[in-house]
């Protein structure tokens, strides 16, 4: 069985160590304390993906392992194929293997079966990657990472207490197997493994969560609830001030030959990578752990770190957020976004994204055609469209359902998918109309919902029994899964007191159409530069902003 060794280092401090007071002992070199905003230039694990190619069926598990972080492909008899052709096996071949794979484009471009190889990086830079054969071969049962061989037969290690014992693909192996060991160390705020679940019986087989831990120690907000668009502000909370500890790899799409910056020699048009150690280029995107989880593997994708977007997602960074459902290959794993005034707390771009074993309600919701808004087209050599658009039905909280068409392929949809979805979040943003975003099915669905819980609360049109129980509608809880902060609310919660939370949050029919024609009625989807300017009426009221052809 091949393998794979992540190397434990000083990186990752307990709580009560990162709220000590005293001065760092490293001379401020890069360290668990170090801020991201300092990451440029400095080493961190690195997922490379390829856009262009679906995950593989590899399997992989974490394996006992005393110290470092081991993790092992699961062998596929039906397969037959030998252990050398895994990515990780791949990824310890000599430079002049990588020349090899690189010397026909066509090879490189369509083989379906292509294989991750290590990157090489440009002369003069030191990635940390070993790209030496070392003493690997296709004979050996471990696997060089940093090019320190370990044995896989080392003597038997405690297994630790929260492991992610179920066969995943690589990112999902890698992701969760971090997580694990940032809970191990004592990084988060509270245990989520003390959390109650349960379904809610009725016919809207809600999801209900007591989480007594993030009403009391999760980070409050520090911004306007009545302005989506609002400027990125230094002073404030942000996550170029969060520990280095907090990370757990830079998320890059894959380029072909050595380029500078956070992917350094990695192709495209090949299987994900993961590399212990590359170092970032100045803005990477990065996974962090969420230090107030509502489940388990909690974290944040940031895209563009040092960039400092504001919380306001576009077509590239919703692409890039599609991407990591696709990679992650679960259906249990959901990414979402909250924009300003529908529960984002900080005004820093980021997407959650968690594991869930339950299907959420919204998932098993009906849908309907809306026949006014066309499915937007590959361009004229693709004849069928590439997306579907509709609405949910019978749900309480009226939504747009966009999702690639029967037999489109993520490596061919996702890219129109994310425009789709992207634009309109641009042109709700500008209408300052706060919104949700739910992505499943592993990065090929996507709800869009606009929401109005801020605003009617603002205005006491929230009944007293849906603001007593505290419950949020940010992007999961609209989607069905309700957080509850105490256990009285916890154990009132029935089907009905659900659907009221979430009925609160919906726009009217009347409103929800009215966005329907504008954001979605007169492809292709361009907004125009006075929407970037939310237009307000007599009455102070913010009106939509016009989307034009």
């Amino acid at each position: 069985m091949a393998g794979m060794y992540i190397h434990k280092v000083q990186t990752i401090m307990s709580m009560v160590q990162l709220e000590e007071e005293s001065e760092a002992a490293d001379g401020g070199a890069w360290g668990p304390r170090s801020c991201v905003g300092d990451c440029a230039g400095n080493p961190l694990p690195l997922y490379a993906y390829a856009p262009c190619k679906p995950p593989r069926s590899t399997r992989y598990r974490r394996l006992p392992s005393r110290g470092d972080i081991a993790i092992a492909v699961v062998p596929e008899v039906s397969r037959g194929a030998s252990d050398e052709s895994s990515p990780e096996m791949m990824m310890s071949r000599s430079a002049s293997d990588v020349s090899d794979a690189l010397s026909s484009d066509d090879d490189a471009d369509n083989a379906e079966d292509d294989e991750a190889v290590v990157p090489v990086p440009p002369s003069g830079i030191d990635t940390g990657i070993d790209t030496g054969t070392g003493n690997n071969s296709a004979d050996d049962d471990v696997m060089i990472v940093d090019g320190s061989p370990r044995s896989m037969c080392a003597p038997p290690a405690p297994t630790p207490s929260a492991v992610f014992n179920d066969e995943a693909n690589l990112l999902g192996t890698v992701m969760t197997a971090l997580w694990d060991d940032a809970d191990e160390r004592g990084m988060f705020r509270y245990d989520v493994r003390d959390v109650e679940t349960r379904v809610v019986p009725g016919a809207g087989r809600y999801v209900a969560q007591l989480n007594e831990g993030r009403a009391t120690k999760k980070r409050a907000t520090e911004f306007r609830v009545d302005a989506v668009v609002q400027p990125f502000d230094a002073a404030k909370f942000n996550f170029c001030k969060a520990f280095a500890s907090e990370v757990l790899f830079q998320f890059e799409r894959a380029t072909r030959g050595p380029v500078s910056g956070a992917v350094l020699g990695c192709m495209t048009g090949v299987a994900p990578t993961l590399h212990e150690r590359v170092l970032c280029g100045p803005s990477p995107n990065l996974v962090v752990i969420n230090v107030s989880p509502i489940e388990y593997g909690h974290v944040l994708l940031v895209p563009r770190v040092n960039d400092c977007i504001p919380q306001l997602a576009d077509p590239a960074t919703m692409e890039l957020a599609l991407h990591f459902a696709k990679e992650a290959d679960s259906d249990s794993f959901r990414v979402g976004y909250n924009s300003l005034g529908a529960y984002a707390t900080i005004n820093h771009l980021h997407f959650q994204a968690y594991y869930l074993e339950h299907a959420f309600p919204v998932e098993l919701a009906a849908t309907a055609p809306l026949p006014q808004c066309p499915s937007l087209r590959g361009g004229a050599r693709h004849h069928a469209p590439l997306v579907h658009l509709s609405r949910l039905v019978d749900y309480p909280v009226r939504g747009f359902v966009a999702e690639l068409a029967p037999g489109v392929t993520p490596s061919r949809g996702i890219h129109a998918l994310a425009e789709l979805v992207g634009r309109a979040c641009m042109a709700l943003a500008a209408a300052n109309v706060p919104h949700n975003v739910f992505v499943t099915k592993r990065g090929r669905r996507v709800f869009l919902y606009p929401q109005v819980f801020a605003e009617r609360l603002s205005r006491g049109e929230v009944p007293a029994d849906v603001v007593a129980t505290g419950v949020n509608p940010a992007c999961f809880e609209i989607s069905g899964h309700m957080l509850y902060k105490s256990r009285e609310d916890y154990a009132a919660a029935d089907d009905a007191a659900c659907t009221r939370i979430l009925e609160a949050a919906s726009v009217s029919e009347a409103r929800f159409l009215q966005l329907a024609d504008q954001l979605f009625g007169a492809p292709p989807l361009r907004v125009s530069a006075t929407a970037k300017r939310a237009a307000v009426d007599d009455a102070g009221v913010t009106q939509p902003a016009k989307v034009h052809a």
